[in-house]
């Protein structure tokens, strides 16, 4: 049942073309349970506007931890999704579809549209651009299953990223070393901006 922030992470976001993106969920979510999207800014205590958008996922059977999710056509045409139902826009939240290469932010919360009450992604980000992997891997230990991403290394955003983490090599040795993976997710402060880090050793 989704219930705190970090129960879900975005692992997919593409603003070209009619805008898509997906998110892995590390719990169970039961049928009827309703996830909130909105890329309107929020201050910490309200929506600032609501002048761009804001939709709903609603899984309509059991979704197991691990199990990815997409959303499709955010900006335009018939939205869908590949489990559960998608509603947009939503009346009152803006009207404005579509997702911003830069300078975007797309919270995912619990609540009513207009009123979140449990945030399950990072909502203090300040997200002006995200590397896409190169490669996108699952495995499972011990009945868990991992996902994997690779980059090759190359900067979408020009010359080096300060806020980059560089996972170290012995990490890399087995899947059992990832099996260190449970109760991960602290948040840390990064130079620019706040986000997860996964410690994987």
């Amino acid at each position: 049942m989704l219930s705190a922030s970090g129960d879900i992470a975005f692992v997919g976001f593409n603003a070209d073309g009619n805008d898509d993106l997906a998110f892995v969920t590390f719990v169970d979510i039961g049928a009827g349970e309703t996830i909130f999207f909105s890329d309107n800014e929020w201050n910490g205590t309200g929506w600032v506007d609501t002048n761009e958008n804001a939709w709903s996922w609603t899984a309509t059977s059991s979704v197991i931890p691990g199990t990815i999710i997409t959303i499709s056509n955010i900006g335009a045409g018939a939205v869908s999704s590949n489990l559960g139902t998608v509603v947009i826009p939503i009346a009152g939240m803006g009207s404005n579809r579509g997702l911003s290469a830069s300078g975007e932010t797309v919270y995912a919360y619990l609540g009513t549209a207009s009123v979140p009450t449990v945030f399950l992604n990072l909502r203090t980000a300040d997200v002006l651009g995200i590397l896409q992997p190169d490669a996108i891997a699952s495995f499972a230990v011990a009945g868990v299953t991992y996902f994997v991403t690779a980059n090759e290394g190359d900067s979408r955003v020009g010359s080096g990223i300060a806020d980059s983490v560089r996972l170290p090599a012995r990490c890399l040795r087995t899947p059992t070393d990832l099996d260190r993976a449970r109760g991960l997710a602290r948040a840390v402060r990064l130079p620019r901006r706040r986000a997860f880090r996964r410690r994987w050793c």
